[in-house]
């Protein structure tokens, strides 16, 4: 068993994923156009492979009603608190704001009356 080498015998795999394509020399398909042999071989098995899969599991939509009830009502809630933090921080900017155009104002009006007082 040593060091006799690499055997040049193909194995054949006991089992395959559905997702993985058939190997080359395993490929079932076999066409006469030259086009055709230089595009690699289509995964098999299908809808029907994929379907069989999850047969076992519940379709969704079914008995979640109260998780999506606490999700929809949490989502609810972090939106309204977010928009009372956004109006309250508007607010607040607003009324600076307000008050740097005052002061803006009566400070060209106070350099409008000092030139003029100086020409």
């Amino acid at each position: 068993m040593g060091g006799e080498g690499i055997s040049a015998k193909n194995l054949k795999p006991v089992q395959r994923r559905m997702f993985e394509p058939a190997p080359a020399h395993e490929s079932t398909v076999t066409t006469s156009n030259d086009d055709d042999k230089n595009e690699e071989p289509r995964p098999t098995g299908g809808v029907r492979g994929l379907a069989s899969r999850f047969a076992g599991i519940p379709p969704s939509g079914g008995g979640n009603e109260v998780l999506e009830t606490k999700l929809k009502n949490f989502t609810k809630n972090e939106v309204d608190k977010v928009r009372k933090e956004f109006e309250k921080t508007l607010s607040e900017e607003r009324a600076k704001r307000e008050a740097l155009e005052q002061l803006v104002n009566s400070l060209v009006e106070t350099i409008d009356q000092l030139q003029k007082g100086s020409l």
